[in-house]
């Protein structure tokens, strides 16, 4: 009976002249899975579409695993597209898209941005033989922490911005308009979850803030909190972090340095005053104190914001004792109008400081009408008439040589502008014409 059995096994096994085995079924990829890669555990499946979060994750040294519903499989091949691609096989388990070397998952920072993944198993080494059923799958890599983009240096009084506060920038406090002040880092992602602060210098100070706006000395119920500098060297450093309480994956650290002095102001000015006369209107200033003030400019407007250059006025250089300056403007202005002066002191160095605004009304004394290239906007003659008008009142402009350019009206208020960007360089006339008589003033075109 034996025998009988053995016989019977071979045939079988034989029939037809050739081994008879059960058929082999090919592997498939059913799932792959997050790795970290420093620890060589498990994060998560990565599901369909899934979106990465380096900030949220443990670490960004990662690899991923394709899961197989066998055994024994002879290779994987992998095949990454995105903002990083790699083709890879590899012929020992597990299979990672990155390897797996000596017990230990090969680490990758993925690059950010849409990523697609296939892949498939084969039941020979190197991708040889029949290929099994291939798994494709997309995720996104994306880092919430954001990024410090630069500091801002905050009035604390006012809770308004004073500046950007650049590297190697000198504060003044003499120069503001207040010595409390505070320090904002400005961020990329308003949802972040905290900044840590490392100050050194003549007051060291560490903080975390975990609320917008992310400031230095903290911003709390609504205000910024003051803080005084002492004078001297500082270096601050701001790093952004994905939890709260600097906690989780931290973002790139931007340090800057700074001075904080307190310098008063080149010029002590006592006084400025704007009197109207008969003649003009009468400027007078005076210092207490200069260093290195290299001139004054008197500037005059209709408006009180488009001001023109009258003249210069030079300065005393530097000196400690008190210096009194004049300046008239003439002529007298036809109408009863108000008009605006100020000084802009300019340093040796061409750095510059404005005076109080100083405001006069002045009274008839004929008719004047006034031609200038204000500082406003590009292409635009500004005037202002100051005088009697009866009947139609109109403007026009000509060349030298007669051509008529343009007729405009009279603004209402006496003051306006021409369009004037399409001439080209040269000498022009504006006259203006009413039943009381004509006025006309020449200006230049640079």
């Amino acid at each position: 009976m034996k025998n009988n059995f053995y016989f019977l096994l071979l045939f079988l096994l034989f029939a037809g002249g050739k081994p008879f085995l059960p058929a082999a079924t090919a592997a498939t990829i059913t799932s792959y899975t997050l790795v970290n890669a420093d620890t060589n555990t498990d994060i998560s499946d990565l599901a369909p579409g899934i979106t990465l979060d380096l900030a949220k994750l443990a670490t960004r040294n990662i690899n991923i695993r394709a899961n197989t519903d066998q055994t024994v499989v002879g290779s994987v091949a992998f095949v990454l597209s995105g903002p990083q691609s790699r083709t890879s096989v590899e012929n020992v388990p597990p299979f990672a898209l990155f390897s797996y070397v000596q017990g230990k998952y090969n680490p990758w920072t993925p690059p950010l941005g849409t990523y697609t993944l296939t892949a498939t198993p084969w039941d020979g080494p190197n991708a040889s033989g029949d290929p099994g059923s291939p798994l494709t799958t997309s995720f996104t890599v994306i880092n919430s922490i954001g990024a410090i983009t630069g500091f801002t240096l905050v009035n604390a009084d006012t809770n308004l911005d004073i500046m950007p506060l650049t590297a190697g920038m000198v504060i003044n406090l003499a120069r503001l308009s207040t010595t409390n002040i505070n320090i904002r880092a400005d961020v990329s992602v308003p949802s972040m979850g905290s900044v840590g602060f490392v100050l050194t210098g003549p007051q060291a100070r560490t903080n975390i803030e975990n609320v917008p706006p992310f400031a230095l000395f903290s911003y709390m119920q609504g205000k910024y909190n003051p803080w005084t500098p002492p004078l001297g060297s500082y270096t601050l450093t701001a790093t952004p972090y994905a939890d709260g309480g600097a906690g989780g994956a931290a973002g790139v650290a931007i340090s800057i340095t700074f001075i904080v002095l307190s310098n008063p102001l080149p010029v002590e000015l006592t006084a400025f005053t704007a009197e109207a006369r008969a003649a003009g209107v009468a400027l007078r200033w005076a210092t207490a104190s200069e260093v290195n003030n290299r001139e004054f400019e008197v500037q005059r407007s209709a408006d009180g914001q488009f001001f023109t250059v009258l003249g210069h006025v030079a300065g005393q250089g530097s000196m400690s004792v008190a210096h009194a300056y004049a300046f008239d403007d003439k002529p007298m202005l036809s109408a009863p109008a108000t008009l605006y002066y100020r000084l802009r002191q300019i340093d040796s160095d061409g750095k510059f400081t404005f005076s109080p605004v100083r405001v006069v009304a002045v009274q008839p004394a004929g008719t004047v009408l006034q031609v200038y290239a204000a500082s406003g906007p590009a292409g635009l003659l500004h005037y202002t008439f100051l005088g009697a008008t009866a009947g139609a009142t109109s403007l026009d402009l000509y060349a030298m040589n007669g051509q008529h350019l343009g007729h405009y009206p009279l603004a209402a208020a006496g003051t306006g502008t021409l369009p004037v960007a399409t001439l080209p360089p040269g000498v022009y006339l504006l006259r203006l014409m009413s039943s009381a008589g004509q006025v006309t003033r020449r200006f230049v075109l640079e």
